[in-house]
């Protein structure tokens, strides 16, 4: 029969702090909620029979880059990308084979789909040489390898997916904030302009990533997610981190100058 004085066993489960809750509170509330939200809006957006003429500029869009990105390439520019890519995989450092000078965000975002691929074709199967090319290779940037379809499609998925994003989050602030009605429009004129296609699809640069990223962030900002928009501006920077990037941009300075000037005035 056990004491009266005895203490409770020490491997109770300990009670969570008021600290500690407060967290999870603070995370729910301006991390998951929203994320959460905008899942379900798209969702529920892409479903709903109005918005049929969005749902076929996006689908149009994606058929286009999903055809161009195992098929083309530009220069030494998208070897280099895609052996980055390999690189982070075994060294952890996308820098440390010389052929990535960016901010490291896009190497990462792809590792997942660069790994399954090297995965699967073994380090060595991610490119095939032309031998035809090396005379001029060694006189110009004409390269003497390519990536392998394979190779070229998971270095270019993240770049798509942030075309795709960048869309809806586009076709967002117009709808609600900048001119309704012409939602349909703005994301027509971002997600088939050839210019982001060819940027994304068949150069795989970073340049689109970032204006994702920064798109997101406005429309972030819009709904006042400040956490959000702190985030994803962040990440619009760790993609491609040069002041021509976003900053510069006229379209991004006039969005954001109306959007913010009718958060203060109070509007939605």
């Amino acid at each position: 029969m056990s004491s009266p004085h005895e203490t409770e066993p020490t491997n109770a489960p300990a009670r969570p702090t008021r600290t500690s809750r407060r967290f999870s509170e603070v995370v729910a509330r301006e991390f998951t909620g929203p994320l959460a939200g905008a899942f379900e809006a798209c969702r529920r957006g892409l479903t709903d029979p109005r918005h049929s003429r969005l749902r076929v500029i996006l689908l149009l869009g994606l058929a286009v880059r999903l055809v161009l990105a195992p098929l083309t390439s530009w220069g030494t520019d998208t070897v280099g990308f895609v052996h980055s890519g390999q690189i982070l995989l075994y060294s952890g450092n996308p820098y440390s084979g010389g052929t990535w000078f960016n901010p490291p965000l896009a190497p990462y975002l792809a590792s997942p789909t660069m790994g399954a691929v090297t995965l699967l074709l073994g380090p060595g199967g991610l490119y095939r040489s032309l031998p035809f090319a090396v005379p001029a290779a060694l006189t110009s940037w004409v390269p003497s390898v390519v990536p392998v379809p394979a190779a070229l499609l998971a270095w270019k998925v993240p770049l798509i997916l942030a075309d795709l994003a960048g869309a809806l989050a586009l076709y967002y602030l117009v709808e609600r904030h900048l001119a309704p009605g012409r939602g349909t429009l703005a994301a027509a004129l971002w997600f088939l302009n050839p210019l982001t296609i060819w940027v994304s699809s068949v150069h795989g640069e970073v340049d689109g990533l970032a204006a994702a990223f920064a798109i997101l962030a406005l429309a972030a900002a819009a709904k006042r997610y400040w956490y959000w928009a702190g985030l994803l501006l962040s990440l619009s920077i760790l993609a491609r981190g040069t002041r021509s990037s976003w900053s510069r941009s006229s379209s991004w300075e006039r969005s954001s100058s109306r959007v913010l000037g009718e958060l203060s005035c109070g509007g939605p």
